[in-house]
């Protein structure tokens, strides 16, 4: 697992973090912004949520971004 600063890790998140609550479960899609920083979206998402990421390819291009999100994950 690569080391990655906070604000990088917070600009991955906000990228895909529910707009209305970032502790709200994760459900978007985005262009694909290729494996270095799929990796840093990843650990994002566990630093932010505690919950593991589910990135798919949806379209060529995209990806398909799922996490379960603070709430469920942490259980606040």
């Amino acid at each position: 697992m690569a080391q990655y600063t906070q604000e990088q890790m917070h600009q991955a998140f906000e990228n895909v973090q529910d707009k209305t609550n970032w502790k709200n479960p994760i459900d978007c899609i985005i262009d694909d912004p290729g494996e270095e920083n799929l990796e840093c979206l990843r650990d994002a998402i566990i630093h932010f949520t505690g919950s593991i990421a589910r990135i798919n390819s949806v379209d060529e291009g995209k990806v398909r971004v799922q996490a379960n999100g603070y709430y469920l994950a942490i259980g606040a």
